[in-house]
């Protein structure tokens, strides 16, 4: 249970600063299999789900944010994201 660091190990997607950016927190100390710079594609294998950070247990941390002011992981508009056209509500499991 980190604090000071509640994202934990965490990896941000985007293609530019202006971009709608995807964070993924939460991971396993050392699993990242991506760097600064990679192109990540549909179906890469890019970390493993940890419990790093402000957590007790593993699991994934996800959200999207756009317009984000310096710090894209507390700050910025939320959008919506969709898994197969489904909109996943908490809880909700992705087979």
């Amino acid at each position: 249970m980190d604090i000071k660091n509640p994202a934990g190990n965490y990896l941000a997607i985007h293609k530019s600063e202006n971009e709608i950016i995807v964070i993924l927190a939460n991971l396993m100390k050392g699993s990242l299999l991506v760097k600064r710079g990679d192109v990540v594609k549909k179906g890469q294998l890019i970390a493993r789900v940890g419990n790093s950070g402000l957590t007790s247990e593993p699991y994934l941390h996800i959200h999207a944010v756009l317009n984000h002011i310096g710090d894209f992981l507390f700050m910025g508009e939320g959008i919506p994201i969709t898994f197969n056209q489904r909109f996943l509500v908490r809880n909700d499991l992705i087979c």
